[in-house]
């Protein structure tokens, strides 16, 4: 698949690991290395179901200065920034 900038995207939240995934039909799922098993679980559900599965697409985490994953999560905790610098908290 080549990536064409003109094509339509969609976000969505999801509310469970699955979201929409297994009801509406769409091209390509983007993960990260830590939903990628994920990703895989949706298309083997979707086979299951008798749709076609979807290109899955993995991006490479980035490494915060502490050397685990960036997160949105680890952002949210206040762990650290969004440059994953560490947030230093006073106790």
């Amino acid at each position: 698949m080549s990536l064409n900038p003109e094509a339509e995207w969609e976000i969505e939240k999801l509310h469970d690991q699955f979201g929409s995934t297994l009801e509406v039909d769409f091209d390509a799922l983007v993960v990260s290395e830590e939903t990628f098993p994920v990703g895989q679980s949706i298309n083997q559900k979707r086979r299951e179901l008798g749709r076609s599965c979807v290109e899955i697409h993995m991006i490479r985490c980035v490494l915060a200065e502490d050397g685990r994953w960036i997160s949105s999560t680890r952002i949210w905790r206040g762990e650290i920034d969004i440059h994953g610098r560490l947030i230093h908290q006073d106790s």
